[in-house]
């Protein structure tokens, strides 16, 4: 059910709450009276408007309570915070943003961290994850355009089979590529002052749609690799952020007192009222044969912190098995990369 929610996300640029409904094969009329019969209130019913006005929010309409994602969940068979998008998140309340986050921890399995795939036997869902994984790849392969649109379908496709078989905390993934020098940058620094010595990467691809300006992510500040994104990008291979609570007050990164205060409370707003809490970077490598370079990277990012362990260091079993599961993505990634986006000068 969520390929098909996600293609009507991507085809047709359906809100959560519409894409699922659409899903389930329901028209508002329907979900009303199921809603109704649930609930059992009958001094409260519920009205094709209203499920309307729902869907509209926050563009429009009445902002849904979190009494209401959960009945729309149940009807629509998935849970609260997957009816929700960035709009959402932007216009609600902290409080009701933090009701919703305790609402996940309520109802998510008791380890986050084991990768399903352990399991013994492979279950129908895990099946069908991955067929559609390997349909969407051969689908962009047959046609050969490899355009932005596509990778972000593969992205929403991809991040099914990630919380399946890599972590279940994945909340969604991104791409990243090195900001262009000769056209006017799209984003804006993760601080004001902060300076990198060796470029940006801001985001060209995502599995979610976007209501702000992507940011520059730093590739080195002072001599150091940024850790996530700019450190996967400068070595070559895999970095896993499991918090980034202190990380850039470090000494290393030798940054004044108030850059690494503001640094601090931008990711404190990200954990806490935007699901953002670890990252896990993997560094797209040029399709060209014989080609060592550098040209993005794949962001899976979490809603809690130490999603796959304590700490920031993976067993290389671990990293070996995503790396596994990425990989035909990678490849695909890094060819769509190579036939529509030009680095920056300087930034490899």
């Amino acid at each position: 059910m969520e390929q098909i929610v996600g293609e009507f996300a991507v085809r047709w640029g359906f809100r959560p709450r519409q894409a699922w409904r659409h899903g389930r094969g329901m028209t508002q009329d329907e979900v009303a009276a199921e809603y109704n019969a649930l609930i059992g209130d009958p001094q409260a019913p519920m009205s094709s408007k209203r499920i309307s006005d729902f869907e509209a929010w926050p563009i429009g309409g009445v902002k849904p309570t979190l009494h209401t994602l959960s009945v729309l969940a149940q009807l629509y068979g998935t849970q609260p915070h997957h009816l929700v998008d960035f709009a959402d998140y932007e216009a609600m309340t902290r409080t009701e943003r933090t009701a919703l986050r305790a609402h996940d921890h309520l109802t998510a399995p008791g380890d986050r961290g084991v990768p399903t795939a352990a399991i013994a036997g492979m279950t129908a869902d895990v099946a069908n994850g991955c067929a559609a994984y390997v349909k969407c790849c051969l689908s962009i392969i047959e046609s050969g355009t490899f355009y932005r649109e596509e990778i972000d379908e593969l992205l929403v496709v991809l991040n099914r089979v990630v919380t399946t078989l890599v972590c279940q905390d994945a909340a969604w993934l991104d791409v990243v590529v090195p900001a262009h020098s000769d056209a006017p940058l799209v984003a804006v620094p993760l601080v004001e002052g902060l300076v990198s010595e060796h470029g940006w990467l801001q985001v060209w691809a995502s599995g979610v749609r976007r209501t702000t300006r992507p940011t520059l992510i730093p590739i080195q500040v002072n001599g150091t690799p940024w850790r996530g994104s700019g450190n996967a990008f400068l070595s070559r291979g895999i970095d896993y952020v499991g918090s980034f609570r202190g990380l850039y007050s470090a000494p290393e990164y030798d940054l004044a007192p108030d850059v690494a205060s503001e640094i601090e409370a931008r990711y404190d707003y990200w954990r806490d009222e935007c699901y953002f809490g670890a990252l896990l970077a993997a560094a797209i490598r040029s399709p060209e044969p014989g080609a060592s370079a550098i040209i993005g990277v794949l962001n899976l990012n979490f809603r809690f912190e130490n999603p796959i362990g304590d700490g920031d260091t993976l067993e290389p079993q671990r990293s070996v098995a995503i790396l596994d599961v990425l990989e035909p993505a990678l490849r695909l990634i890094g060819t769509a990369i190579q036939m529509h986006h030009q680095p920056r000068d300087g930034t490899e």
